[in-house]
Protein backbone atom coordinates (compact mmCIF):
# COMPACT_ATOMS: atom_id res chain seq x y z
CA UNK A 1 0.00 0.00 0.00
CA UNK A 2 1.30 3.59 -0.86
CA UNK A 3 2.84 5.54 1.70
CA UNK A 4 -0.15 7.76 2.95
CA UNK A 5 -3.00 6.36 2.08
CA UNK A 6 -3.33 3.47 4.08
CA UNK A 7 -6.59 1.24 3.32
CA UNK A 8 -9.54 1.39 6.09
CA UNK A 9 -13.13 -0.33 5.01
CA UNK A 10 -13.34 1.39 1.86
CA UNK A 11 -11.63 2.21 -1.83
CA UNK A 12 -8.58 3.91 -2.43
CA UNK A 13 -8.50 5.64 -5.70
CA UNK A 14 -5.29 6.46 -7.13
CA UNK A 15 -3.78 9.06 -9.39
CA UNK A 16 -0.84 9.36 -10.82
CA UNK A 17 1.24 10.81 -14.10
CA UNK A 18 1.47 7.20 -15.08
CA UNK A 19 -2.37 6.71 -15.15
CA UNK A 20 -5.16 6.66 -17.89
CA UNK A 21 -8.66 7.54 -18.25
CA UNK A 22 -9.93 3.80 -19.14
CA UNK A 23 -8.14 2.57 -16.04
CA UNK A 24 -10.27 1.90 -13.04
CA UNK A 25 -8.30 3.95 -10.10
CA UNK A 26 -6.33 1.39 -8.55
CA UNK A 27 -2.27 1.15 -7.34
CA UNK A 28 -1.67 -0.54 -10.24
CA UNK A 29 -4.16 1.03 -12.83
CA UNK A 30 -4.19 4.62 -11.12
CA UNK A 31 -6.47 7.58 -13.31
CA UNK A 32 -3.96 10.68 -14.42
CA UNK A 33 -6.55 13.22 -14.04
CA UNK A 34 -9.83 13.94 -12.27
CA UNK A 35 -12.11 13.51 -15.00
CA UNK A 36 -13.56 10.02 -13.89
CA UNK A 37 -13.14 10.54 -10.12
CA UNK A 38 -15.46 13.85 -10.14
CA UNK A 39 -17.90 11.10 -11.81
CA UNK A 40 -17.56 8.44 -9.29
CA UNK A 41 -19.75 7.59 -6.37
CA UNK A 42 -17.43 8.08 -3.56
CA UNK A 43 -18.61 6.49 -0.20
CA UNK A 44 -17.84 6.98 3.36
CA UNK A 45 -14.00 5.24 3.96
CA UNK A 46 -12.59 5.81 0.74
CA UNK A 47 -9.54 7.54 0.16
CA UNK A 48 -8.16 9.63 -3.17
CA UNK A 49 -4.64 9.57 -3.48
CA UNK A 50 -2.58 11.80 -5.42
CA UNK A 51 1.01 11.00 -6.82
CA UNK A 52 3.55 12.90 -4.52
CA UNK A 53 5.62 15.32 -6.69
CA UNK A 54 2.54 15.11 -9.45
CA UNK A 55 0.61 18.30 -10.70
CA UNK A 56 -2.50 17.64 -11.37
CA UNK A 57 -4.69 20.16 -13.73
CA UNK A 58 -8.52 21.13 -13.04
CA UNK A 59 -10.73 21.18 -10.11
CA UNK A 60 -11.50 18.36 -7.62
CA UNK A 61 -15.17 18.47 -6.51
CA UNK A 62 -17.25 16.23 -3.83
CA UNK A 63 -20.69 16.88 -3.38
CA UNK A 64 -22.63 15.28 -0.60
CA UNK A 65 -20.68 12.22 -0.29
CA UNK A 66 -20.94 11.51 3.39
CA UNK A 67 -22.28 12.86 7.06
CA UNK A 68 -20.71 13.35 10.07
CA UNK A 69 -22.42 10.33 11.28
CA UNK A 70 -20.48 7.98 9.49
CA UNK A 71 -17.41 6.29 11.44
CA UNK A 72 -15.29 6.24 8.38
CA UNK A 73 -13.44 9.58 7.32
CA UNK A 74 -13.22 10.16 3.57
CA UNK A 75 -9.59 10.81 3.05
CA UNK A 76 -7.78 12.85 0.36
CA UNK A 77 -4.16 13.03 0.50
CA UNK A 78 -0.75 12.73 -1.44
CA UNK A 79 1.23 9.37 -1.50
CA UNK A 80 5.09 8.38 -2.45
CA UNK A 81 7.17 11.72 -2.05
CA UNK A 82 6.60 15.18 -1.46
CA UNK A 83 3.39 17.02 -1.83
CA UNK A 84 0.71 16.26 -4.70
CA UNK A 85 -0.06 19.51 -6.68
CA UNK A 86 -3.36 20.69 -7.74
CA UNK A 87 -3.58 23.22 -10.53
CA UNK A 88 -6.93 25.15 -10.70
CA UNK A 89 -5.59 27.61 -13.59
CA UNK A 90 -8.46 29.98 -13.36
CA UNK A 91 -10.92 27.77 -11.02
CA UNK A 92 -10.70 26.69 -7.81
CA UNK A 93 -8.86 24.22 -7.11
CA UNK A 94 -10.25 21.88 -4.64
CA UNK A 95 -14.59 22.49 -3.56
CA UNK A 96 -16.03 20.64 -1.18
CA UNK A 97 -20.14 20.48 -0.36
CA UNK A 98 -22.53 19.73 2.18
CA UNK A 99 -20.27 16.73 3.40
CA UNK A 100 -19.29 15.64 6.68
CA UNK A 101 -16.39 13.30 8.19
CA UNK A 102 -13.42 14.29 6.12
CA UNK A 103 -9.82 14.92 6.01
CA UNK A 104 -7.96 16.78 3.64
CA UNK A 105 -3.65 16.68 4.21
CA UNK A 106 -0.12 16.96 2.74
CA UNK A 107 -1.30 18.98 -0.76
CA UNK A 108 -0.25 22.06 -2.71
CA UNK A 109 -2.99 23.76 -4.38
CA UNK A 110 -2.17 26.75 -7.14
CA UNK A 111 -4.02 28.91 -9.54
CA UNK A 112 -2.74 31.35 -12.22
CA UNK A 113 -2.54 34.31 -10.29
CA UNK A 114 -4.83 37.15 -8.68
CA UNK A 115 -4.12 39.05 -11.65
CA UNK A 116 -3.15 36.63 -14.32
CA UNK A 117 -6.76 34.87 -14.71
CA UNK A 118 -7.86 33.64 -11.43
CA UNK A 119 -11.20 34.48 -10.25
CA UNK A 120 -11.87 32.03 -6.92
CA UNK A 121 -10.59 30.48 -4.09
CA UNK A 122 -8.18 27.98 -3.88
CA UNK A 123 -10.06 25.69 -0.72
CA UNK A 124 -13.59 26.07 -1.06
CA UNK A 125 -15.34 24.14 1.71
CA UNK A 126 -19.27 24.73 2.37
CA UNK A 127 -22.02 23.37 4.24
CA UNK A 128 -19.54 20.80 6.07
CA UNK A 129 -18.90 19.40 9.35
CA UNK A 130 -16.61 17.21 11.46
CA UNK A 131 -13.51 17.86 9.25
CA UNK A 132 -9.86 18.51 9.01
CA UNK A 133 -7.62 20.60 6.94
CA UNK A 134 -3.79 20.27 7.05
CA UNK A 135 -0.50 20.65 5.60
CA UNK A 136 -1.59 22.54 2.72
CA UNK A 137 0.12 24.97 0.97
CA UNK A 138 -2.12 27.33 -1.27
CA UNK A 139 -1.22 30.32 -3.41
CA UNK A 140 -2.28 32.08 -6.65
CA UNK A 141 -6.09 32.76 -6.76
CA UNK A 142 -7.84 36.49 -7.07
CA UNK A 143 -9.75 35.92 -3.89
CA UNK A 144 -9.42 33.52 -0.96
CA UNK A 145 -6.42 30.91 -0.08
CA UNK A 146 -8.79 28.92 2.12
CA UNK A 147 -12.69 29.96 2.42
CA UNK A 148 -14.86 27.97 4.97
CA UNK A 149 -18.57 28.84 4.59
CA UNK A 150 -21.47 27.50 7.07
CA UNK A 151 -19.28 24.85 8.82
CA UNK A 152 -19.41 22.91 12.01
CA UNK A 153 -16.23 21.32 13.85
CA UNK A 154 -13.58 22.15 11.64
CA UNK A 155 -9.84 21.68 12.10
CA UNK A 156 -7.61 23.71 10.30
CA UNK A 157 -3.73 23.33 10.92
CA UNK A 158 -0.32 24.04 9.02
CA UNK A 159 -1.53 26.06 6.33
CA UNK A 160 0.79 28.22 4.34
CA UNK A 161 -1.62 30.31 2.22
CA UNK A 162 0.55 33.38 0.15
CA UNK A 163 0.08 35.61 -2.78
CA UNK A 164 -3.76 35.70 -3.06
CA UNK A 165 -6.04 38.04 -3.14
CA UNK A 166 -8.90 38.73 -0.75
CA UNK A 167 -7.51 36.15 2.07
CA UNK A 168 -5.24 34.11 2.69
CA UNK A 169 -7.50 31.97 5.24
CA UNK A 170 -11.34 33.47 5.17
CA UNK A 171 -14.56 31.93 7.71
CA UNK A 172 -17.93 33.38 6.47
CA UNK A 173 -22.03 32.94 6.36
CA UNK A 174 -24.55 34.23 5.09
CA UNK A 175 -25.83 35.06 9.14
CA UNK A 176 -22.35 36.91 9.71
CA UNK A 177 -24.55 40.27 10.88
CA UNK A 178 -27.63 37.63 12.63
CA UNK A 179 -27.60 38.81 16.16
CA UNK A 180 -28.26 35.55 17.34
CA UNK A 181 -27.80 32.86 15.24
CA UNK A 182 -24.12 31.77 13.83
CA UNK A 183 -23.22 30.11 10.36
CA UNK A 184 -20.49 28.71 11.32
CA UNK A 185 -19.74 26.90 14.51
CA UNK A 186 -16.29 25.01 16.08
CA UNK A 187 -13.64 26.20 13.85
CA UNK A 188 -10.48 26.25 14.96
CA UNK A 189 -7.50 27.47 12.95
CA UNK A 190 -4.09 27.20 14.29
CA UNK A 191 -0.31 26.76 13.51
CA UNK A 192 -0.37 28.48 9.89
CA UNK A 193 1.21 31.66 8.34
CA UNK A 194 -0.96 33.84 5.83
CA UNK A 195 1.35 36.41 4.06
CA UNK A 196 2.30 38.33 0.96
CA UNK A 197 -1.91 38.21 0.54
CA UNK A 198 -1.38 42.08 -1.45
CA UNK A 199 -5.78 42.36 -2.51
CA UNK A 200 -8.25 41.26 -4.52
CA UNK A 201 -8.06 43.76 -7.32
CA UNK A 202 -12.38 42.61 -7.68
CA UNK A 203 -13.35 44.24 -3.94
CA UNK A 204 -13.13 48.34 -4.93
CA UNK A 205 -15.37 48.95 -1.73
CA UNK A 206 -14.15 47.73 1.14
CA UNK A 207 -10.54 46.26 2.20
CA UNK A 208 -8.85 43.37 1.16
CA UNK A 209 -5.19 41.68 1.05
CA UNK A 210 -5.91 40.28 4.73
CA UNK A 211 -4.08 37.61 6.39
CA UNK A 212 -6.73 35.53 8.54
CA UNK A 213 -9.92 36.37 8.42
CA UNK A 214 -13.10 35.13 10.72
CA UNK A 215 -16.59 35.99 10.67
CA UNK A 216 -19.94 34.41 12.51
CA UNK A 217 -18.43 31.76 14.70
CA UNK A 218 -19.64 30.08 17.76
CA UNK A 219 -16.86 28.75 19.52
CA UNK A 220 -13.75 29.48 17.20
CA UNK A 221 -9.72 29.78 18.38
CA UNK A 222 -7.14 31.08 16.48
CA UNK A 223 -3.41 30.66 17.95
CA UNK A 224 -0.17 30.05 16.37
CA UNK A 225 -0.63 31.52 13.81
CA UNK A 226 1.69 34.46 11.90
CA UNK A 227 0.25 36.90 9.16
CA UNK A 228 2.75 39.53 7.54
CA UNK A 229 3.19 41.39 4.21
CA UNK A 230 -0.44 41.54 3.47
CA UNK A 231 -2.70 44.32 1.48
CA UNK A 232 0.39 45.96 -0.26
CA UNK A 233 -1.79 45.99 -3.18
CA UNK A 234 -5.51 46.34 -2.49
CA UNK A 235 -7.20 48.83 -4.62
CA UNK A 236 -9.48 50.00 -1.80
CA UNK A 237 -8.02 53.09 0.79
CA UNK A 238 -10.94 54.00 2.68
CA UNK A 239 -10.51 51.26 5.60
CA UNK A 240 -8.52 47.96 6.77
CA UNK A 241 -7.28 45.34 5.96
CA UNK A 242 -6.27 43.19 8.86
CA UNK A 243 -3.97 40.88 9.96
CA UNK A 244 -5.33 38.43 12.10
CA UNK A 245 -9.00 39.16 12.74
CA UNK A 246 -12.85 37.93 14.03
CA UNK A 247 -14.83 40.88 13.51
CA UNK A 248 -18.46 39.69 14.72
CA UNK A 249 -16.98 37.23 17.84
CA UNK A 250 -19.35 34.68 19.35
CA UNK A 251 -18.30 32.66 21.85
Amino acid sequence: MAIGCVNQHGRTYYLSSRGDVTFNGSSKKPWKTFERLNSEPLKPGDKICLEGGTIFHGSLSLDSITTSLSSEKLIICAYGNGKAVIDGGNKPGLVIKNTGNFEIRNLIIKGNGRKDGNNSNGVIVSGCADFTIDSIKVYGFRHSGILINDCKNAKITNITAHDNGFAGIHVISVKANHPADYGNENIYIGYSTAFNNPGDPDVTDNHSGNGILVSSVKGGVIEYCEAYNNSWDMPWTGNGPVGIRTPFPRY
